[in-house]
Formats: C-alpha cells, structure tokens, sequence
C-alpha cells in the first residue's frame, strides 16, 4: 500500500512538472508570437566588422548609391526636415530616426541578407577625430578637397556622385573653419552622463539633439562653430547622402536604447509636450507610429539589438579603477549657469514643477574616502577636499607627497636647531633627526612608486578593454590628460533644424560641466584620451622599429 502511494506522489510530481514546462513554453511562444521576432539581430560597432563584413557593407554601400536608394532616403529626410519641419528640434526626432535606419538596413539586405548597419562609436575618436580609422581610405575615406569644391578625395566614395537636391559630388569639409585640430566630438563620459542625469524622454532627447548628435555633423560637413553656410553634405538636411549619417545616427540610436535599457518602462516612454502621443504618426512612413518604433527588441518590423562598444566596457573599468583608489570627485549634481531657468519648457525641469533635474547618482559620487599612503607618514589629509580645491592626485600628487615628505624632514630639523637641542642633547639627538629625515623621505618614495604602479595598471587595464596595447600616461602633457570640450554649435545649424536656442545653449553647458568634472579628477583616466594616447604610441613604436 505504502509503495503504492509513493509511486502515485511520484506519478503526479512528473505530471506537474511537465505542465509546468508545457507552460513555460507556451509563454515563451506567445511571447516571441506577439513581438514577431524570431531572432534579433545585432548591431555591430564599425571597428569590431570583420575585413569581409566591412568589404560586404561598402559594396553594398556603393549599389544603394547607384540605384537610387540614397538619393530617395535623402529626398525623404530632406522634406521631413525643411518642408513639413517634423524631424528636427521636437520629440519626434529619435522614433523618426531610428525608422529612417530601419530602412536604409532594409535596403542593404535586400542585397546581402546577412548585413546590418554597424554603428560608429565617435566617442573613442572625440579627442582627435581627425585620426579616426573611419577616416581611413580602407573605410569610408577622408576629408574633401578645397581645392575641388570640397569633393571627398579618397577611399571608396571618392568617385560617387550624389543627386539629391541636384547632381554633385560627395562633399565633406572636416572640421570647417575651426581646423582639424580645434574641436572635438562628445566623449564616453558626456553619453554617460547624459544617460543617467536625464530621466524624462523629452530632456533626454533635447540633450541628445542639440549637443552630441549636433557636433558630430557639424564637424563631418565644415558648419562649425564659426561658419555662415556649410561646404559638406553632411552638416546639411540632405546628410543622408553621406554613409556618415547613418553610422552617426546608428550610434544616436544606440545611445538612445542604452538609456532605454537602463529604466524600468522606458522602451514605452515618451513625450506627452505639444500634443506628442505614442499614437503619432511617423512622417512619409504610411501607417506606421511612435509606438512601433519604440521597443527594438519586440517591434514586429525592428528585431534588433545593439552590441556593447568597447567604450561602454572601459568606461566601467575607469569607474571601477577610481572607485578602487578612492578619488573624491567634485558636485554630482548640474545646476546650470546663472539664468539657465528656461520658463515652462526649461530642459533641466524633471519630475513635477521641480527646477533641478531628478538626478540618479553617479556611482562616482558614492565614492568612499581611503587615506592613501598617509599612514606612513603620520599625516592626516582629505583627498575629496584636495580633488574639490583642483590640487593634485594620483601619480602627480604622490609627486607632491615626495616633496611634502622632504619638507616635514626640514622642518624637523629647523625645529630643533631653532630649540637648541643639538647643544643639549648631541650626537643622539641629530641621530634621531637624521632617521626621521630618512623615514620621510622613504616613505614618501614608496607612496610615489604605489601610486604610479597602480595608475599604470589601471590604465592598462582601461586599455585591454579598449583593445588596445598598454599606453604609457607618464609621457603625455597635462593638457593631453584631460577631456575637450566641443565648441559650441553654430547659429546657422540651430536656425537650419528649428532647434530652441536656450535649450542648445544650456545643452552646451552641461557638456562643459561634464568635462570640468572629470577632468578635476586626479584619479579619473578617460577611455576617450587613452585610445588615441594608445594608438599614437604604438605608431610611434612601428616608427621606430622601421
């Protein structure tokens, strides 16, 4: 009797659990049903293409040139932006965008199926981006001739011709009146703290529009932050016919589901200002609206997914690498400059009537202070308050406490021959002096030497994640360090795309805090300056071993 209940409990254990599994599968069928993707295919950052993909994408590249394809998305952009004003400097800027994508992917793979528009990563480039390997003639080529109406003059472009709004040739102006060297495109920390300071769709999306999306055009079609009238497609309203646009904008729209990503509800958020609704909707796009393009991943038409870049992975490891080493950062929190209170439609206005932006913490913030080396010493400091007053740390303020150390030594012993006690104690007491010079001195050598160790190693391993070999910091001159800011985008661009001038200019000032911040931390190495730091020095090493 016993064994027969067992084997009844046994019978109807494994019955429950095949019910169980049957209705685990049953929700996962109706789930992938009702979103219609059966597979997702990923998005690729531009450098991480294989020499074929690449190969494949500029040959497909070059067919959509040929048949009409760029010159039809061109015309489409252009009259979404000039004649019906609906895809610049309003909400719908980001939804039209990525649908825009969707289908210039659409068209590459009705060539080859296997391809998807890679995504350009300009923030690795931000600090030198005339040195970007986008720029290079085995990718996409490089600046246009002035000499030649500004037509792009190498790499695979070179002979295209676009014909929208009229027949010319592909023109780029790289860096404009402003020079090569003078500007600079958003870094790593700027998308990072766009992502985390602006928690409404709308503010998010101001930023996004009129600061990193802003400067990259510009500097790509020569409508700097002094320039009138642009020489280059691509700082113009038909920049779709450049390639530029649509790996500029892959990385928009990457920015875009990264923050999406990163809170509960955003892939159905948006804009309920002037009249938005997710029932919108979406310009030259017949029946389609806002809400189909909001959730790649379940979007019936969408199905895609974006893979990490490296940025985003090295710039965890600096944050961990400062978090390990304690450096105190300045104010998490932007303010904004005098009179940045905008009225009603203020981009820093979050949450109900609040003036301040609703802030998540940056986890630099959270940062606990750590006395460094102090111990050895017998000195007692605050390295928050030294990061906040602009004083020195890391390699360059263990440099300092070397000097310090000599100084304490000195004035152990101006003390006490300005006491006499040489005469009143003698040779013990100059003996003591002596070993408290020395355990200063040594002590403050081996600060200097962990310190620079473990700046080194954080450094190497910022540049492991970037994929790149080791880059030696100590060589590089203080300006080199530290992260530039874009120059602020022209008039001539904000009137061009109908964009609100308070909210560009306020747009801009929170780039520059962003910038003020990071680089006020001793501690803080940018993966955007490390990856060119990086490739500068191993070019110089195939130099030299040339």
């Amino acid at each position: 009797m016993a064994g027969a209940v067992s084997l009844s409990r046994l019978i109807l254990t494994i019955l429950s659990v095949l019910a169980a599994l049957t209705l685990i599968s049953a929700q996962q069928n109706q789930q992938q049903h009702a979103s219609g993707c059966e597979t997702l295919r990923v998005r690729k950052e531009l450098l991480d293409l294989t020499d074929s993909e690449l190969k494949a994408f500029v040959n497909a590249l070059l067919q959509l040139y040929e048949n009409g394809v760029i010159a039809s998305l061109t015309e489409r952009h252009y009259n979404g932006a000039i004649r019906h004003s609906t895809i610049h400097g309003t909400d719908h800027f980001l939804p039209w965008h990525r649908r825009l994508l969707l289908e210039f992917e659409r068209e590459l793979q009705r060539i080859d199926p296997s391809l998807t528009v890679p995504y350009w990563d300009w923030t690795v480039d931000s600090q030198k981006p005339m040195l970007s390997v986008a720029f290079q003639d085995d990718y996409f080529g490089g600046d246009g001739d002035s000499r030649n109406d500004h037509c792009v003059a190498s790499g695979p472009l070179a002979q295209v011709e676009v014909s929208y709004p009229s027949r010319h040739c592909l023109r780029r102006w790289l860096g404009g009146t402003d020079g090569l060297a003078q500007y600079s495109f958003s870094s790593i920390e700027a998308v990072v703290e766009t992502q985390r300071n602006f928690t409404t769709f709308h503010n998010f999306a101001t930023v996004v529009e009129t600061s990193m999306h802003a400067y990259t055009h510009n500097w790509i079609g020569g409508l700097t932050s002094r320039a009138e009238v642009t020489a280059g497609d691509m700082s113009s309203n038909f920049s779709p016919n450049d390639v530029f646009f649509f790996l500029h904008h892959a990385m928009i729209d990457k920015i875009w589901y990264d923050w999406q990503s990163e809170g509960d509800g955003r892939f159905s958020e948006y804009s309920t200002l002037n009249g938005h609704s997710l029932d919108e909707p979406l310009y030259s796009f017949d029946g389609e609206t806002v809400w189909d393009v909001m959730d790649p991943r379940n979007a019936p038409r969408l199905c895609y997914v974006y893979q990490r870049s490296r940025a985003d992975m090295a710039f965890e490891i600096a944050e961990q690498e400062a978090t390990r080493s304690a450096a105190g950062v300045p104010s998490n929190s932007f303010n904004g400059s005098e009179g940045d209170k905008g009225g009603e439609n203020d981009i820093w206005q979050e949450g109900d009537g609040d003036t301040q932006p609703q802030r998540r913490a940056s986890s630099l913030s959270q940062l606990q202070h750590k006395r460094n080396c102090d111990s050895s010493r017998g000195r007692s400091d605050n390295s928050s308050s030294k990061v906040s007053n602009g004083q020195k740390g890391g390699i360059f303020g263990s440099v300092d406490s070397l000097f310090s150390g000599l100084a304490d030594a000195a004035g152990s012993v101006g003390s006490v021959v300005n006491e006499g006690v040489f005469g009143e104690h003698g040779s013990a007491a100059e003996d003591t002096v002596v070993g408290n010079m020395l355990s200063n001195i040594d002590g403050a050598i081996e600060c200097l030497n962990d310190a620079v160790r473990d700046a080194l190693a954080s450094v190497s391993r910022i540049a492991d994640a970037l994929r790149l070999a080791d880059v030696d910091i100590r060589v590089l001159k203080p300006e080199e360090r530290k992260i530039a800011t874009p120059p602020e985008i022209s008039k001539a661009w904000i009137e061009m795309n109908g964009l609100n001038v308070e909210e560009a200019r306020q747009a801009h000032e929170f780039t520059k805090w962003v910038t003020k911040k990071y680089n006020s931390n001793p501690r803080w190495y940018s993966p955007s300056v490390i990856y060119h730091a990086a490739r500068e020095q191993r070019q110089q090493r195939k130099h030299a071993g040339d």
